[in-house]
C-alpha cells in the first residue's frame, strides 16, 4: 500500500490550466485569484469558492459543494495565504487532491529516506493493529511522505483534528486536555460534553494559561461543559520539572529550562477527589506523550477511557505509542488520523470496544 500511496497535492503546472478549475480561497482573495487565472489562463475559471474559517466553503453562483466533489476532472487550486488551512478545509469538504497556486517550499519535516526499510516489521504490526481502512490508508500515506520527502503524499482526514467519529467529546464526558495551549481545544471539548460535562485544560505555561483564561471568558457560554484549568504540566509523577517556556504551542519539560513548575500525573490527579471522573484524555505535550501515558495507567485499568494522542514529535513514535497502548489495551480499537499538509497533526485515536459506535 506505501507504493502505492496517491499524490494528493502538488504544485500547479501549465497543463492544467486546460482543465475545468476550481479556484478555493479566502473570500476577499476572489477578485485576486479571478485576475489572476484569467490573465494566466486567458479564461475564467468554471468556479470559485470561498472559504471562511477551516470548513465554510461557499461557491459563487449557489453551486451544490457536493456537486464539484463528484467531479474527479476538477483541477482544485488553492490560493492566497494561508494554504495549510486551506488545505485542511478542503479535505474536510471532500477535496484531498489539491493544486497549489505557489510552491508551498516545503522542506524537512520527518523525512528519513530509509524509514521503512530500518522499520519494517513495526510498522507491519501497526498496520495490522488498526481498525479501519481509512487508518490504514493514513498510515501508508505517512510512510511514502517520510521515505519520499513529498509532503503532497499526506492524507488529510476528512474529519477535524481530536472529532474522528468514534473517538470524540461526547455529551456529558469528562475530557483531560494535556497541553491545553490557548484554549481553543478545551473550547472545543466543551462544546462537545455540553452543560453536563468537565473539561480539565492542564497547561503549565503561564503566559498560555492567561490566554486561556481569555478564551474561556469570551467564548465560554451555559451550554457548554465546565473548564477547569489545571496549571500543572503532566508527566508520569508528582513534583516540579523545569518548563522551557515559549509562550507558545512548543513550550516543553527541558532539563535546561529556566522556568520551574508544578508537575502531576492523571493517576494522582484522579485519586486526589473521588468526583472526578474521566472519558477522554486527549495528549498534545511537545513529545512527552509516553511520560502522560505512563503516569494514567491505572486510570487505563479502571476507568478506560477514550485516548486522542500526538505521535509525530518524534519520527519513532508514530509505532511506539500505538503498539505500547496495544500491549497494555488488548481490547481497545486502535485508529490513525492525519490533520496537516505538512508532517505535524499524526494523531492516534483509541476506543475501548464497549465504546465503539455501532
Amino acid at each position: 500500500m506505501v507504493s502505492e500511496a496517491p499524490l494528493y497535492r502538488r504544485n500547479h503546472q501549465k497543463s492544467d490550466y486546460a482543465r475545468p478549475t476550481f479556484i478555493v480561497c479566502d473570500v476577499d482573495e476572489m477578485e485576486k485569484a479571478s485576475k489572476w487565472f484569467k490573465s494566466a489562463a486567458g479564461r475564467n475559471a468554471e468556479f470559485i469558492g470561498g472559504l471562511q474559517g477551516q470548513r465554510d466553503l461557499t461557491v459563487i453562483g449557489n453551486v451544490d459543494v457536493q456537486q464539484l466533489r463528484e467531479r474527479p476532472e476538477l483541477a482544485v487550486v488553492a490560493f492566497g495565504r494561508q494554504v495549510r488551512r486551506k488545505c485542511i478545509g478542503l479535505a474536510l469538504n471532500g477535496f484531498r487532491n489539491v493544486l497549489f497556486r505557489e510552491d508551498q517550499k516545503y522542506r524537512g519535516g520527518r523525512t528519513q529516506f530509509n524509514f521503512l526499510e530500518k522499520n519494517g516489521s513495526a510498522l507491519s504490526e501497526l498496520f495490522d493493529l488498526l481498525a479501519d481502512d481509512e487508518s490504514r490508508l493514513t498510515l501508508s500515506s505517512i510512510i511514502r511522505h517520510r521515505i519520499s520527502g513529498d509532503h503532497g503524499f499526506l492524507r488529510i482526514a476528512d474529519y477535524p483534528e481530536y472529532n474522528h467519529p468514534q473517538v470524540r467529546a461526547l455529551g456529558g464526558y469528562a475530557v483531560i486536555d494535556a497541553g491545553a495551549y490557548d484554549g481553543r481545544t478545551s473550547l472545543d471539548f466543551a462544546r462537545g460534553v455540553g452543560a453536563g460535562g468537565k473539561v480539565y485544560a492542564f497547561e503549565p505555561d503561564r503566559s498560555n494559561v492567561k490566554r486561556i483564561e481569555r478564551a474561556l471568558a469570551d467564548e465560554l457560554t451555559a451550554d457548554h461543559g465546565t473548564v477547569e484549568i489545571v496549571e500543572a504540566a503532566l508527566t508520569d509523577q508528582e513534583g516540579f520539572v523545569r518548563l522551557k517556556a515559549s509562550a507558545s504551542g512548543s513550550s516543553n519539560i527541558d532539563d535546561d529550562g529556566d522556568t520551574i513548575v508544578r508537575s502531576t500525573s492523571v493517576d494522582s490527579f484522579l485519586s486526589e477527589d473521588a468526583s472526578r471522573r474521566c472519558d477522554l484524555i486527549s495528549i498534545d505535550v511537545e513529545g512527552f506523550e509516553q511520560a502522560v501515558l505512563s503516569g494514567a495507567k491505572d486510570t487505563l485499568a479502571s476507568k478506560r477511557p477514550m485516548l486522542q494522542v500526538s505521535i509525530y514529535h518524534s519520527i519513532e513514535h508514530l509505532f511506539e505509542i500505538p503498539l505500547s497502548l496495544a500491549k497494555i489495551l488488548p481490547d481497545y480499537k486502535f485508529y490513525l488520523g492525519h490533520h496537516n499538509s505538512y508532517s505535524t497533526e499524526s494523531d492516534l485515536y483509541a476506543v475501548p470496544v464497549e465504546r465503539v459506535a455501532s
